[in-house]
């Protein structure tokens, strides 16, 4: 596991606004902003599912499996048939890889 780089980060970006996240990550700017502490593990878990929400491709799921694993150093068409169980702490374990001022 290793923190995302900033080609990562550009593709997330791409993929954000092409699946139409930019509210849920405007929503997670004014938390941060807010001064409250953050719970990257919460803000990342609902992130997660508002993205899953919004995918209506296999285009979309490829993407995001694709970015994701970058940072989780696992091949992204074994991260789509890993049962869920071992997935969200592979997830979990990838949050607490994100600073959370760094974030702000």
């Amino acid at each position: 596991m290793r923190k995302i780089n900033i080609v990562e980060t550009l593709k997330a970006v791409n993929f954000i606004t092409s699946t139409g996240m930019e509210e849920e990550v405007k929503q997670m700017a004014a938390l941060a902003k807010s001064g409250k502490k953050l719970n990257i593990r919460e803000v990342g878990i609902q992130f997660f599912i508002g993205c899953t929400s919004k995918m209506t491709t296999d285009k979309a799921i490829d993407r995001l499996f694709d970015i994701l694993s970058g940072p989780f150093e696992i091949d992204a068409e074994e991260l789509k048939v890993m049962p869920t169980e071992e997935f969200m702490p592979i997830f979990i374990e990838f949050l607490d890889t994100i600073d959370a001022e760094n974030l702000k």
